[in-house]
């Protein structure tokens, strides 16, 4: 994950690119679409497919060496800052892919709803958000992005502006609000005691610091209620069930991912040493794994039997993708266990993410299309 980077300017606009199409996008959903839906829908489906074209052409980039980029649009000291390495386009690409599947299946599952303006608005913008965060280079412009996706897709949750979507609603952007300022107060911290906010191996610095199980843990907090890892994982029965199907889709096949995406990053590149002389500082990563292992066991095994008890079909579904997500998480903690050995279970979970991303989505569309039909 640490390769030769790429020196190329056409090249490194690439992710910057990929970022801006949805949220260029999302400003003339609404505009075009009071004028005239059908170039509305158009207009969503190019953009979902440009994105997905551009990301399997930074895909094959990323195999030739790492992408960066930077540009002086940020806060202060801390630019927008683009580092796309093979595990960042592999999300990027499949999460680009999914969109534009469930944008597909939207254009027809969405005849039967209302508000469709704001729903293909805030749709595209969440596109963008989530995107940017496997795109990124640092923990503060990934936070960014991690917001915008959050904030942007909660419009997507209370849709149908029902009761239980207004609750549902209320539940997802306060934890999603509450893992944000988890992940803004750890890259706070470490660039206090560091200096620096990359996403890069840094033991050999946080192992000095005194904050450092602070920090992890506000990472993992944070990332793990995105992730859906128990016991940060109440949001999904509640909110999956009233969210229009190809968003419930989206949160479960894709959007969950990105929680998870946070946690490799931390487990298997913030919290490792850069040298594997450090034989030391590798068993306090081993440590951290260990822990990881048994959080993803106990989400594992509580959502699957949770899901057991479930009568509504899409409250089963986002039960199984939290139990999926254990799978996971336990690949993320057997990983980091064993160190420069560990690469069997990063391809283990790396399968799996891609497994479930496309099986979870499809499950969630087949179930939006027995409503579109039945109506129940």
């Amino acid at each position: 994950m640490n390769g030769e980077p790429l020196n190329n300017e056409l090249v490194g606009i690439l992710p910057l690119a990929i970022v801006m199409i949805p949220f260029i996008g999302a400003a003339l959903a609404t505009p075009l679409g009071r004028l005239s839906e059908k170039y509305r829908d158009y207009l969503t489906l190019t953009v979902t497919a440009l994105t997905c074209i551009l990301s399997a052409l930074l895909f094959f980039y990323s195999w030739q060496g790492v992408v960066t980029a930077k540009f002086n649009i940020g806060f202060g000291e801390l630019p927008l800052y683009f580092r796309v390495d093979q595990l960042g386009a592999v999300f990027n690409l499949l999460s680009s892919f999914i969109w534009f599947l469930a944008t597909v299946f939207s254009l027809s599952y969405m005849t039967h709803e209302k508000r469709r303006n704001r729903y293909y608005t805030f749709y595209l913008l969440t596109l963008g958000g989530c995107l940017g965060v496997f795109l990124t280079a640092d923990l503060f412009s990934l936070f960014f992005f991690f917001e915008l996706m959050s904030v942007a897709s909660y419009l997507l949750v209370v849709h149908n502006q029902s009761e239980e979507a207004i609750s549902a609603g209320r539940l997802y952007i306060f934890l999603g609000i509450f893992g944000g300022l988890c992940l803004l107060t750890a890259t706070i911290l470490l660039y206090w005691y560091t200096g620096s906010v990359l996403i890069e191996p840094r033991l050999e610095e946080l192992i000095m610091v005194p904050a450092r199980i602070l920090i992890l843990v506000l990472l993992i907090i944070g990332f793990g209620i995105k992730a859906g890892m128990v016991p940060l994982h109440i949001w999904l029965p509640k909110a999956h069930p009233v969210a229009p199907a190809p968003a419930s889709a989206l949160l479960s096949g894709i959007m969950i991912k990105t929680g998870a995406y946070g946690i490799i990053r931390v487990l298997t590149v913030i919290y490792t040493p850069s040298g594997e002389e450090a034989k030391t500082l590798w068993a306090f990563t081993e440590q951290i794994g260990y822990v990881m292992i048994w959080f993803g066991i106990t989400t594992m095994f509580v959502a699957a039997v949770m899901a057991l008890f479930q009568l509504n079909a899409k409250r089963i579904l986002a039960y199984s993708s939290v139990s999926q997500m254990g799978y996971i998480l336990m690949g993320v903690g057997v990983c980091a266990y064993l160190g420069l050995d560990g690469a069997v279970a990063f391809g283990g979970f790396s399968f799996h993410i891609v497994n479930h991303a496309f099986f979870k989505a499809g499950m969630f569309m087949m179930v939006g299309a027995v409503f579109f039909r039945t109506g129940e």
